[in-house]
């Protein structure tokens, strides 16, 4: 699956070596900026600002421990410190002293894990349809609702390409293009399910999570306004949490701005990096 936005520049996969073994798609020079995926997704969603920041910048997209072409894993997982971790490592294997972090939804999730782990490791913040915690965005009740939808199926032999259809109606905007819903059907159809189940169960469990009125580093908060999962009220008040952040909302989008709106997520960023040279 490829949604590229132009012509294409050279890419390569690459790997942090460990345990498990991380997959980097990664295009460009000048300053790091890393992807950090979804949930649902694997890298490969990342192509469009991938092609876009491989121009200015040393673009990064990494797929998470056990999706995509990363090492799989055995046991639960947390995001506070073995995520956080694999992307400390990701950082030491291409001598990278200090990256701008661009997460999406559960990578923006990851990205605040990292920062607040290792601040001295973070230039700047780029939170897209994300969140503090589950915890703090979901009731227990909305919490209970999502897992019985999106982890019961799997956990009953369903695949993720069974309901990817399903899903991508609840999370992509009302009108998204042709081409973003059959590229995020294609990733979500890809997904290990053990893994997806697992990533569900850490969110819903993840008990360490810092303040985001503790970030000190310059924030971009951004969000669909069609978006559902993580509405425009709570990421704006995720934004009013952090000391000086900026807040931008996409119209015609859902959950996954990057990938139904490419052009505007990209320039809004690219505007929000410049800032921080």
């Amino acid at each position: 699956m490829h949604l590229d936005l132009g012509v294409a520049p050279p890419r390569a996969l690459v790997y942090a070596e460990g345990d498990p073994r991380i997959a980097l798609l990664q295009a460009g020079h000048g300053p790091a900026v890393i992807f950090l995926h979804g949930l649902g997704a694997t890298k490969e969603i990342w192509h469009p600002q991938i092609t876009y920041f491989s121009e200015n910048y040393t673009a990064i997209a990494w797929d998470m421990r056990g999706y995509g072409d990363s090492g799989d894993f055995d046991g639960p997982v947390r995001f506070a410190t073995d995520v956080a971790d694999d992307l400390l490592r990701v950082l030491t294997e291409r001598r990278i002293s200090c990256a701008h972090l661009v997460g999406l939804s559960m990578g923006g999730f990851i990205a605040q894990c990292f920062y607040h782990r290792y601040p001295d490791r973070v230039r700047s913040l780029v939170l897209a349809d994300s969140f503090e915690s589950f915890s703090r965005l979901l009731s227990p009740a909305q919490l209970a609702a999502f897992l019985k939808a999106r982890r019961d199926p799997l956990i009953l032999g369903i695949s993720p390409g069974d309901v990817a259809e399903e899903t991508a109606t609840a999370l992509l905007g009302n009108n998204p293009s042709i081409e973003a819903r059959r590229a995020f059907v294609a990733v979500l159809s890809a997904l290990r399910p053990a893994t997806y189940v697992r990533a569900m169960e850490a969110l819903a469990a993840e008990d360490y999570v810092r303040q985001a009125t503790e970030i000190r580093v310059p924030t971009c908060i951004i969000v669909g306004e069609e978006d559902r999962l993580t509405p425009w009220e709570a990421c704006r008040t995720l934004a009013g949490k952090i000391p000086g952040a900026e807040f931008h909302s996409i119209s015609e989008a859902g959950h996954m701005t990057s990938l139904e709106q490419p052009m505007i997520f990209n320039q809004i960023i690219e505007k929000f990096l410049e800032r921080q040279a």
